[in-house]
């Protein structure tokens, strides 16, 4: 398989495959380097809790963002980052 296409209602998530070799990117790296999800305040706990018992642990908290690696060593976050709803600001 080459890709995997993913709708996340209103946006669209590619993720392809790469002929470079895996590497460990601390920090800012040449292109992407993080993929952040949003989860409901209420909903973090339990998905650090799950990410952790899937062998990802989680390597560090922020207020609003709990941050571990896929089993391929890429950066992931889980955020409650309070977004404003649609025609908010």
């Amino acid at each position: 398989m080459r890709s995997v296409w993913l709708d996340l209602g209103g946006a669209l998530l590619m993720v392809e495959q790469t002929s470079e070799p895996p590497r460990r990117v601390d920090g800012i790296g040449a292109g992407p380097f993080l993929l952040a999800l949003r989860v409901e305040p209420d909903q973090r706990t339990e998905t650090e809790l799950r990410l952790t018992q899937a062998g990802c642990p989680i390597e560090r908290r922020s207020e609003h963002s709990s941050y571990s690696r896929d089993p391929e060593g890429n950066l992931i976050a889980i955020s409650v980052f309070p977004w404003p709803k649609c025609g908010e600001r």
